[in-house]
Order: structure tokens, then sequence, then C-alpha cells
């Protein structure tokens, strides 16, 4: 279903985002990303998005990049962005 103004919903452009993270994509691809569907998304799900990341490995990642659960990747500053970078080997 579209809207109003001919998109796909936000939750489905979501759900659409985080496929296209599970096809092998890097997280650098996704942060250098500028629509809005990217800066709406958690940093913790498109983590958990990248194959071999469950909720527990995403969350040590984070933790370890000193980067809040409910950050959404549009409020990455670019030393987070780093450190998460650093912290996947990506």
């Amino acid at each position: 279903m579209l809207t109003c103004d001919g998109r796909l919903p936000l939750d489905e452009q979501l759900a659409r985002f985080e496929q296209t993270l599970r096809r092998n994509r890097t997280l650098t691809e996704v942060l250098a990303r500028e629509d809005d569907v990217a800066k709406k998304t958690k940093v913790a799900a498109a983590v958990k998005a990248l194959p071999g990341y469950g909720p527990a490995k995403a969350s040590a990642v984070l933790a370890q990049a000193g980067i809040p659960d409910m950050r959404r990747i549009g409020g990455l500053g670019e030393q987070q962005r780093r450190k998460l970078t650093e912290a996947l080997g990506d």
C-alpha cells in the first residue's frame, strides 16, 4: 500500500532497508547513505541486521563504541561512526 504521496509507508521502507543490510552490505555503506530511511533507522537494528550479529553481539559492539541502544544512524557524530566501524572491523 502506498501513502498519499506515492511512497511506501515508513515501516515497510525500514523493513526493506534491513533486508538490504542482510544481503552482505557493510555498515560503512549504510553510514554513508543520506536518505531518510537510513537516518531514521536505529543503530542497534542496523547492526543486528548484519550477517553474524544477533542481539547480544550487537549490544556488545554498541557498548564498545559507546553508542546508546536507542541512537539512530542520523544522530551519530563522526567520532561515534569511526568507533562503530572500528568495533565492527568494517
